[in-house]
């Protein structure tokens, strides 16, 4: 028995992985890997995923 998910719970994706550039190449037709993948193997409504910088974040 697992508990329904609290929101805070609901904000992490810890399935993740580095794929090579072989594997990317082959499944998602990219030349290079990637430092950081995630697999969403379940989402809530109104679930959303966010890429990039924070607008303070310098380079």
């Amino acid at each position: 028995y697992f508990p329904e998910p609290q929101p805070a719970e609901r904000i992490s994706m810890p399935i993740h992985n580095h794929p090579g550039s072989d594997y990317v190449k082959k499944h998602f037709n990219e030349p290079l890997g990637r430092y950081e993948t995630y697999y969403i193997a379940e989402a809530y409504e109104g679930a959303n995923t966010w890429m990039g910088f924070k607008d303070d974040e310098s380079t």
